[in-house]
């Protein structure tokens, strides 16, 4: 399936956004592909394993402070709407 091979990749991007970088996770493709699905179904694992990798991290120091912030963006063109 798709959309498991996508989350586990996003494994990568979570790592390193605990390290300090910024990650974006983009989808596109033809209308009624699944992109939103895919996207939201990332986004309920990444909160997962975010969870997860915090509890860790406060297992060593409860002291530490990591804040993160989550958010979709869906934008959608007609065919009408085509640049000129």
């Amino acid at each position: 399936m798709k959309n498991c091979i996508c989350a586990e990749q996003v494994n990568e991007e979570i790592i390193a956004a605990f390290d300090g970088h910024r990650v974006s996770v983009i989808a596109y493709g033809a209308t009624g592909t699944g992109k939103t699905y895919s996207i939201n179904h990332v986004m309920e694992k990444s909160i997962r394993e975010i969870d997860s990798l915090v509890k860790k991290v406060l297992l060593f120091d409860d002291a530490v402070s990591i804040s993160f912030c989550l958010s979709t963006l869906s934008e959608f063109r007609h065919r009408d709407d085509s640049i000129r």
